[in-house]
């Protein structure tokens, strides 16, 4: 009953609730944490043009590739309506950039077939796990910056 609470039904990723309990456990506050954020692109437009069970796919196919991408010990959460993030314990960049590689092979393979876009805007920072809320944050700010690039090159 416990972990069905903490699953995001639709994703089978954690929810929101699962992780704000995270911040509230000091196990790991010794170590170093990497947090990557992702966020959907063109959500809107999907919904607009293809509707919402295929908007409902896009999040789906997102976070299919975020869990495909996954170590074992990482754990991944949907955030908020179209937003995902990801806790690696005893993160690095090179661990964070793997991650990120694989994640990017997945996207591509998600997106083949499709007859809307799939893509998310990403994010990541490093820092102290007792300071998760911060890291999450910074995640989020270097998230916006990419999601930022992104609307520009869609722009005519």
């Amino acid at each position: 009953m416990e972990l069905k609470a903490s699953m995001d039904e639709m994703t089978g990723l954690y929810n929101k609730n699962r992780l704000l309990a995270l911040l509230d456990e000091k196990v790991y506050d010794s170590q170093n944490i990497a947090v990557i954020y992702w966020d959907v692109n063109r959500l809107k437009y999907v919904n607009d043009n293809f509707g919402h069970i295929a908007g409902d796919r896009l999040i789906i196919k997102v976070a299919e590739a975020i869990r495909s991408s996954a170590r074992k010990e990482d754990e991944a959460f949907r955030y908020g309506g179209d937003e995902f993030v990801m806790i690696i314990n005893d993160g690095t960049v090179e661990i964070v950039q793997e991650i990120l590689k694989r994640w990017e092979s997945a996207i591509g393979k998600a997106a083949e077939g499709c007859n809307f876009p799939v893509s998310a805007s990403v994010g990541y920072a490093i820092g102290e796990r007792k300071y998760l809320e911060d890291v999450i944050a910074a995640a989020d700010k270097n998230m916006y910056m990419c999601k930022h690039k992104v609307h520009e090159e869609l722009s005519f």
